[in-house]
């Protein structure tokens, strides 16, 4: 495979440099840059997904962690100031805190793509939709099915992001604690997964990118509110609970959301 040396040398260097005290208006060039080594390691995936599906996974992997990071720089290219959040700057060096920030872009994916859904079928039947929301106990019943159903899928979610470190490292060592190597299906299954999760954040790196009046209007309220709401302290203390050692903070968050399916059960009752 030929690997372009003057981009090498150029995501190295970048590499050396601490994306937390990176001038903001530097942030979208180097996001570009890190855009592009995750769209290479995709790549290398790829090719070596038949003789190689381990390393073709930790490749997949580490290509979704860079568009984490790629994410956050387009985001405080843009006026956002998620880098100044205490404890931020883990997401640049710690695996764990940038699988859990995949796995909440896994989250959005699925629910975007229910969204997908019900806007094609209020396309298709709008009038079926309205008698509905005009049906306070039939929708009651539709939402808390759709809870439930989100739920385990979210659960579903969790567990394999919680496997992610040890996929990652089944792919590129012999003694990832001598798990059984991982096979051409499995690397489908994960490719599936993740390049869905980096088009949801590559949408949303090119709608921050993109100059229109309307959307700008809306980013600049949305900035408003992380400040005035407190959303950045929020997010700094889950990050400070998220870098504690012996915390293991996939468990926290499925318990959380078994305690909320049974907190809808209970109102079935």
């Amino acid at each position: 495979m030929k690997v372009d040396k003057t981009e090498s040398r150029k995501y190295r260097k970048m590499s050396q440099r601490n994306f937390i005290t990176l001038p903001k208006k530097e942030c979208l060039s180097e996001a570009k840059l890190i855009i592009a080594n995750a769209e290479k390691k995709a790549r290398s995936a790829e090719a070596i997904a038949t003789s190689d599906p381990g390393g073709a996974v930790g490749f997949l992997i580490i290509s979704t962690e860079e568009m984490v990071k790629a994410l956050i720089l387009t985001l405080d290219s843009n006026g956002f100031k998620f880098r100044e959040v205490a404890g931020m700057d883990n997401l640049f060096k710690n695996h764990r805190l940038r699988y859990l920030v995949a796995l909440i872009f896994a989250m959005f994916g699925l629910l975007s793509e229910d969204l997908k859904t019900v806007t094609l079928e209020a396309q298709k039947d709008l009038p079926r939709l309205m008698r509905l929301f005009k049906n306070p106990r039939a929708m009651e019943v539709i939402v808390k099915r759709y809870l439930f159903m989100k739920i385990e899928q979210f659960q579903g979610e969790i567990k394999f992001f919680e496997r992610m470190d040890t996929m990652r490292q089944i792919g590129f060592y012999t003694d990832a604690a001598q798990n059984v190597p991982i096979n051409e299906q499995e690397y489908h299954v994960v490719r599936k997964r993740l390049i869905t999760i980096q088009e949801v954040m590559k949408g949303i790196m090119v709608a921050y990118a993109t100059d229109n009046d309307v959307f700008d209007k809306i980013k600049i309220r949305f900035q408003k509110q992380m400040k005035t709401e407190g959303w950045y302290d929020k997010l700094g203390d889950l990050v400070k609970r998220i870098n504690k050692p012996n915390v293991n903070s996939y468990e926290a968050l499925a318990n959380s959301l078994s305690n909320f399916s049974e907190d809808i059960r209970s109102g079935q009752d």
